[in-house]
C-alpha cells in the first residue's frame, strides 16, 4: 500500500492538467459573449450587443471538433441575437406603478 511516513493517498489523487492555449481563448470569448449580451440587454447599449455577437461568432468558429462543447455554443449565438433584437425593437422597462396614474 502506502508508506507510513507518507500520509497522502496517492491512489486517489489526480494529476493537474493544464489547459491548452487555444481552448482558453475560445472559452474566454464565449464567456465574454454571454456577459456582454446580458449587460447590453440591461443597459440598452447597442455597441455592446454588436461586440457580444462578434465574440459569439468568433468563439464558435475557433472551436476545434475535439473540444467543441455544444451546450455553450447553443447558448451563445441565440442569446447574442436576442440581445440585438431586444435592444433595437424591445420596449423599455417603463412599468407603471399602481396609484401613479
Amino acid at each position: 500500500m502506502t508508506d507510513k511516513s507518507n500520509n497522502k493517498r496517492t491512489a486517489f489523487g489526480r494529476k493537474f492538467l493544464f489547459a491548452s492555449e487555444g481552448n482558453v481563448y475560445t472559452e474566454m470569448m464565449g464567456i465574454l459573449a454571454l456577459v456582454l449580451s446580458m449587460i447590453a440587454m440591461f443597459t440598452k447599449n447597442k455597441a455592446l450587443c454588436w461586440v457580444g455577437l462578434f465574440c459569439s461568432i468568433s468563439a464558435s468558429l475557433n472551436k476545434s471538433n475535439a473540444t467543441q462543447q455544444t451546450s455553450t455554443t447553443i447558448a451563445q449565438l441565440p442569446f447574442s441575437i436576442m440581445s440585438l433584437i431586444m435592444t433595437y425593437f424591445g420596449k423599455g422597462m417603463n412599468f407603471k406603478q399602481p396609484g401613479t396614474g
